[in-house]
């Protein structure tokens, strides 16, 4: 069962697009961490390997670009500056 509350809040959210989705990708992709983290695995090629795995062997019908995805993973990793330390 699922309960929902409405809340007021001074914080308007009609510029976002799905906002809920947004909270809902968040909760993904922090356990998708704890599950790395867990296989002692880099987040970023535990994701790569999942989607490596999806194109590979599909289950169910694949309505999502897997290269896209990919790309945006290799992207954002790149400009975030993943696996470089900082000072």
């Amino acid at each position: 069962m699922i309960d929902s509350i409405e809340h007021q809040s001074p914080i308007t959210t009609g510029a976002w697009r799905a906002p809920i989705t947004n909270f809902l990708a968040f909760a993904e992709q922090a356990f998708l961490d704890e599950v790395a983290l867990a296989a002692k695995k880099d987040p970023i090629q535990f994701r790569l390997a999942l989607l490596d795995k999806a194109k590979a062997s599909p289950t169910g019908a694949i309505k999502y670009d897997i290269d896209r995805m990919k790309g945006v993973i290799n992207l954002s990793a790149e400009k975030s500056g993943w696996g470089t330390k900082k000072i």
